[in-house]
């Protein structure tokens, strides 16, 4: 995509793992502030059926935190040193960011894979406030299936006058494992053929029991969910008459409300986000 005005004069072309690639189409000027970070991926004992189950080996997740949460405000630079400490070549993707080329993380076509022990510099420009993520963007199926990515939240200065009472995210991500909670094959030949492998445990916020959060009764709760899956589709809805859509895909819409929409509810598919405002009822 080419960018209208100043932005196209910063057109150029520079080498990358297939040639001459489209280089820097910056979406913040130099002077933006710089935030460092350290990111590495690594593989963690983990345990997804329980406390009374054994713990799942190779669990892939960055920091070694299933589901971190990066937060930085709009307008704000990430400067990631990534390290890869897994067994596999990997990258890192930004999901829905406006990135330069160079940093999308696509292997082969704008990086080659980060091998084992290798890093990798990203530069993550943060100019459109919204809900995003981040993972590999090779060997999907086996470093996402097992938990490689993590949620990233764009906060718009802006929005700080809208006073939220609390915030929930929701986490839609299922699992291949056997009844011992060891990996199971990632894709199968009937998978695909069809739509697709699925999973054989459901979890949400990567536990098979339905998480509990209490939020303050009558008080206004920004709910973020994401299904971070590559076969499940959801339907979202809520018992309340009082929800509230404010954006898609980290993309703010005009409010809409849920009970308006056909059946009440709104679809969503692999790497959907969005983001509600319910209003909670009395105590109870």
């Amino acid at each position: 995509m080419l960018l209208g005005s100043a932005a196209a004069g910063m057109v150029s072309l520079v080498p990358s793992a297939i040639g001459q690639v489209t280089g820097v189409l910056d979406t913040l000027p130099p002077s933006a502030p710089v935030r460092r970070m350290a990111l590495t991926a690594r593989e963690i004992d983990h345990r997804l059926l329980g406390a009374d189950k054994p713990a799942t080996r190779n669990f892939c997740a960055y920091d070694g935190e299933p589901f971190k949460i990066v937060r930085a405000p709009r307008g704000t630079r990430l400067a990631v040193d990534f390290e890869n400490q897994m067994p596999h070549p990997t990258t890192v993707h930004w999901h829905g960011i406006r990135v330069p080329n160079l940093s999308d993380g696509v292997a082969p076509l704008t990086q080659d894979v980060i091998q084992p022990g290798g890093r990798f510099s990203y530069n993550v420009p943060l100019p459109d406030a919204g809900f995003y993520f981040f993972h590999p963007h090779c060997d999907e199926t086996g470093q996402v299936g097992r938990g490689l990515f993590a949620l990233l939240v764009v906060d718009d200065p802006a929005e700080e006058k809208i006073k939220f009472d609390a915030e929930c995210f929701i986490v839609v991500k299922d699992w291949r494992l056997n009844d011992d909670a060891q990996w199971l094959d990632m894709s199968t030949d009937e998978g695909a053929a069809t739509a697709g492998t699925f999973g054989t445990v459901r979890a949400t916020n990567g536990s098979i029991v339905a998480p509990r959060v209490e939020v303050p009764a009558y008080g206004d709760v920004r709910v973020r969910t994401i299904v971070a899956d590559a076969t499940r589709v959801i339907d979202l809805g809520t018992d309340n008459e009082d929800a509230v859509i404010l954006a898609i895909d980290g993309q703010a819409l005009p409010p809409v409300l849920l009970d308006n929409l056909p059946d009440q509810i709104w679809r969503m598919g692999p790497a959907m986000r969005m983001d509600m405002q319910v209003r909670m009822p009395g105590p109870g």
